[in-house]
């Protein structure tokens, strides 16, 4: 027969084992927990390392949450992995607020604070303010540790951003690396909503480069993800897919791959009332403020959604434009000038001048002179230094001085909408986009036009480069 394994019976329990059993039930999960993540990450243990052969990494989540209390056995199994005394964890905390102990409240006051750094430096990349991002994000290196793996995640995320406002793509992709090396690691917390987020750094740093095809798979890999609720992360994520195809000369593509969103009304002190309650949050305790904190983020979440919603209307205007579909850009343009008009004024004059474009194409004279009009009073008010735009301006002053019959002083528009753009330092031959387009646009107006004027030599020269252009 063949012989049983021998049963050896439980090693007898200590007495030290059964006084850390009655602290374990005593104790807050939520402050244990705490100390459970702090010990891993101070010893640069991730989730899945310190999970591997015992237990799974959704349990160890739930217990750094504070959602499930460890038995004795499974605190001892990690105490061991990450070089700490079973004490150090039950280690007892003084009382204080709302049955909350002190240690418990500072600890989730210190990372109260520091979820709110990586919120503003959210706001400061909203705001495309990269000194004041970099110098949130230079503050709270020394801390990092101190957060989760999504937290830090998201920091190296926002660093990304920086370095691709920058232009920075080599940065850039090394904070990539690491930012999705710990979404790897955070295992079930990291939402659809930071991978599609690290879809849209990896592709910008990519379109930096201009690498097209490899930028567009990452975008469109972030719009096909399952569970994304963040509407201005779909939005700019569409804007840059149109924007490759853009860069693929594939105009018709790019703007097939846009589709409206509707415009709200938004209040233009909310980003005020955002930052007051920034200070607010780390003067209360942690529950108060992290309330305070949820409805600062939600505000700033309203805030922005005017500044995205015009880059997205302006870009499709842009782009209807391109592909001559007038009637429809008119439509979206007019939504386009709704959400600009108070906002960036280089962007309000583009939008002006667009509409006063559009006008003219589809043979409304009355209404283009209109919109040239208050793209007039805006230049007036709030002056624009961006040449494109301003050539865009003179573009429209000439075609519809040309329209009225106006021949000299459309001729004249029409130079100085070159000269805008001579002034980009760029060669007919170096010129691409859009911007390739306008000048091809001046050139063959201005062609025209000195045509009608018997100057035959100088109208052949502008219509030549005009073709070679188009």
């Amino acid at each position: 027969m063949p012989r049983r394994p021998a049963i050896y019976p439980p090693a007898p329990l200590t007495s030290e084992d059964i006084a850390n059993r009655q602290i374990l039930k005593q104790i807050e999960p939520e402050l244990l927990g705490e100390r459970i993540r702090r010990a891993r990450q101070e010893q640069k243990v991730t989730q899945r390392a310190l999970c591997r052969n015992l237990f799974t990494s959704a349990y160890l989540s739930s217990m750094e949450l504070g959602k499930t209390r460890p038995t004795l056995i499974t605190l001892q199994q990690i105490a061991g992995r990450v070089n700490k005394p079973v004490s150090y964890f039950l280690r007892p905390a003084a009382p204080g607020i709302g049955g909350l102990s002190q240690g418990w409240q500072q600890e989730q006051a210190r990372l109260l604070q520091l979820r709110q750094a990586l919120l503003q430096v959210s706001v400061a990349l909203s705001k495309r303010d990269t000194a004041e991002a970099a110098n949130l994000l230079d503050q709270l290196k020394p801390y990092l540790s101190r957060l989760p793996e999504l937290e830090q995640a998201t920091f190296h995320l926002w660093q990304a951003a920086i370095y691709n406002q920058q232009e920075d793509s080599e940065s850039a992709t090394a904070e990539l690396d690491e930012a999705s090396h710990l979404l790897g690691a955070a295992g079930p917390s990291a939402t659809p909503d930071i991978a599609a987020r690290l879809d849209l750094e990896v592709g910008l740093a990519s379109f930096n480069r201009h690498q097209y095809i490899n930028a567009l798979h990452n975008f469109r890999n972030g719009l096909n993800r399952t569970g994304v609720t963040d509407l201005m992360l779909q939005r700019r994520l569409q804007l840059f897919v149109a924007r490759c195809y853009l860069g693929l000369e594939q105009p018709e593509d790019a703007v097939k791959s846009l589709q409206l969103f509707t415009g709200q009304d938004q209040d233009s002190q909310m980003a005020g009332i955002a930052v007051n309650n920034y200070s607010h949050a780390q003067s209360l305790d942690f529950q108060q403020g992290a309330f305070v904190l949820g409805r600062s983020e939600q505000i700033w979440v309203q805030a922005t959604e005017t500044a995205h919603q015009s880059e997205y209307y302006l870009d499709y205007t842009r782009l209807l434009f391109q592909t001559r579909q007038f009637a429809a850009a008119a439509t979206v343009a007019q939504t386009a000038y709704q959400l600009v008009r108070q906002a960036d004024p280089c962007n309000r004059l583009e939008i002006l001048s667009l509409l006063a474009l559009i006008n003219s194409r589809l043979k409304d004279g009355d209404k283009a002179q209109g919109w040239l009009e208050q793209a007039r009073l805006s230049l007036e008010t709030t002056p624009c230094a961006e040449t494109v735009v301003m050539a865009r301006y003179f573009q429209a002053s000439g075609e519809i001085a040309s329209f009225g019959g106006q021949t000299e002083e459309a001729i004249g528009f029409y130079q100085q909408a070159l000269a805008r753009l001579d002034a980009t330092g760029e060669s007919d031959e170096e010129v691409t986009g859009p911007t390739r387009e306008l000048r091809g646009e001046i050139y063959f107006e201005l062609g025209q036009l000195l045509r009608q004027l018997g100057r035959f030599e100088e109208a052949l020269n502008f219509i030549e480069k005009a073709y070679r252009l188009q």
